[in-house]
């Protein structure tokens, strides 16, 4: 799967699961604590969809703390985990 596909599906689990604005997700830089304004709770189920989405499992040792709410740093850790 390529990083523009992992991307979109990431954009739409965030659109269409979470009620975000789209024009939101646009750019890569996007945070989603600090742009969005996701709450705890809700960076929580991101996390669990996109495991979903993807079939994979997003190890909380294995991620960057200061990272993870970064739209690039996220589609990148799912590209990496789907190698």
């Amino acid at each position: 799967m390529q990083k523009i596909e992992i991307r979109e599906k990431i954009n739409n689990i965030l659109v269409d699961k979470l009620k975000v604005d789209e024009q939101l997700t646009k750019k890569d830089t996007t945070s989603l604590v600090d742009d969005i304004a996701l709450d705890s709770l809700q960076m929580l189920n991101f996390i669990l969809l996109v495991e979903e989405c993807f079939d994979i499992c997003i190890d909380a040792d294995e991620i960057e703390n200061d990272k993870i709410g970064q739209l690039s740093y996220i589609t990148d850790y799912v590209y990496k985990k789907l190698l």
